[in-house]
C-alpha cells in the first residue's frame, strides 16, 4: 500500500510538471524550456574558457539635476573622458572612435559619433573631441545624462606621428601614463583636476579616503 501510495504521488508529480512544462511552450514557444531550465539552474550552453575581445569603453552619467549650458556638458564629459580613457589605457589600447549621447530632460536620447584618422589613447584628445561632438548636438534643451564611449581599438604601439596633427599630444600621453600609476598606487581620487572639484560625478569620494592624499592639477 505505500509502495503504491508513493507510486501514486511520483505519477501525480510527474504530470504537473509535464502539463507546467507544456503551459510554458504553449505561452513562449521555445523561450519556454529556456526559462523552466533557468529556474531550475540548468544552463546547457557551452562553458567559454576565454573572454569575448573588449569591442567598446564607455562610462555614463545621470545628472543630479538639469544642465542649460555647453560649458556644464564639457566639465561632465571631461569627467567621463578621465574614467573612461584610464580603462582604455589599462587594457593597453588607443582607439579612433568617439562617441558622445546626450538625454534630455524629456528622455529623447540622441547621439554622434566621429571616426579620426589616427589612434589616440590621451585624455586630453579624447575630450577635445567629445567638445566638438557635444557642439554638434546641442540644441538648447537641458541635458540630464551623458555617454562616451570609445571604440576602434589599436594597439599602443601602432600610434603614428604626423607634423600637422591637430588631434594627438604626445605631451599628454605621458602626462597620463604618470597619473595613473600614481592613481594605481595612491587611490583614483588621489590626484584632481582642478576643473573637476565641484563636478558632482567626481565629488563621489568615499569617507575612508585619505583627504591627505589628494592633489591638483
Amino acid at each position: 500500500i505505500i509502495l503504491k501510495h508513493k507510486l501514486l504521488n511520483d505519477e501525480v508529480k510527474f504530470g504537473f510538471k509535464w502539463f507546467f512544462v507544456e503551459i510554458l511552450k504553449y505561452n513562449f514557444k521555445s523561450q519556454g524550456i529556456l526559462l523552466k531550465n533557468y529556474a531550475n539552474g540548468v544552463d546547457l550552453s557551452e562553458v567559454k574558457t576565454k573572454a569575448d575581445p573588449v569591442k567598446s569603453i564607455s562610462n555614463g552619467f545621470t545628472l543630479p539635476k538639469d544642465i542649460y549650458s555647453k560649458e556644464e556638458a564639457y566639465t561632465y564629459a571631461l569627467s567621463l573622458c578621465e574614467k573612461t580613457c584610464m580603462r582604455l589605457r589599462e587594457l593597453d589600447f588607443s582607439c579612433n572612435v568617439v562617441y558622445v549621447g546626450l538625454k534630455d530632460s524629456d528622455f529623447n536620447y540622441i547621439s554622434c559619433q566621429k571616426k579620426l584618422p589616427r589612434y589616440i589613447f590621451a585624455t586630453n584628445d579624447v575630450f577635445k573631441v567629445c567638445r566638438m561632438l557635444i557642439d554638434k548636438l546641442w540644441n538648447g534643451k537641458p541635458v540630464r545624462a551623458i555617454t562616451v564611449s570609445l571604440t576602434g581599438f589599436g594597439s599602443k604601439e601602432n600610434l603614428q606621428c604626423s607634423f600637422c596633427d591637430d588631434i594627438r599630444s604626445e605631451k599628454f600621453e605621458n602626462l597620463d601614463t604618470t597619473v595613473d600609476s600614481i592613481r594605481k598606487k595612491f587611490g583614483y581620487y588621489s590626484v584632481t583636476r582642478a576643473a573637476l572639484l565641484n563636478n558632482a560625478l567626481n565629488n563621489r569620494i568615499t569617507k575612508m579616503q585619505n583627504p591627505s592624499m589628494k592633489s591638483y592639477l
